[in-house]
């Protein structure tokens, strides 16, 4: 199999950004994340893979926060509807609070409005 999947390929888009912004374009590494991503090919996804473990593990932990960051940001900013069901009034044009509406009455220092 010559190009990775899409889930691979939105991970290594992430990690080469990270990459970039972390050692630089110029950077080897970078250089080579960024082939393995435009090419998908097995063999420039192993150059990479292999370059990646020859960094330092300081420049790899700070990679990984950011790149696992970033993957988190782009899930979460997908619009996923909750499957909670909100109970609304039937008057929710009226904004005033009614506390004859509440199961239990609101505090005192809420209603009284001096």
């Amino acid at each position: 199999m010559d190009s990775a999947d899409s889930s691979h390929r939105a991970a290594l888009e992430i990690l080469s950004q990270v990459m970039d912004e972390k050692l630089g374009a110029s950077n080897l590494v970078s250089r080579e994340v960024m082939r393995a991503f435009q090419t998908g090919m097995e063999t420039d996804l192993k150059r990479a893979g292999l370059l990646f473990d020859a960094l330092p593990v300081w420049q790899k932990k700070e990679v990984y926060k950011q790149a696992r960051y970033r993957a988190y940001e782009t899930v979460d900013s997908i619009n996923i509807p909750s499957a909670r069901i909100w109970q609304t009034s039937g008057s929710e044009a009226s904004k005033e609070l009614r506390p004859g509406s509440l199961q239990t009455p609101p505090p005192r220092f809420l209603i009284d409005r001096r």
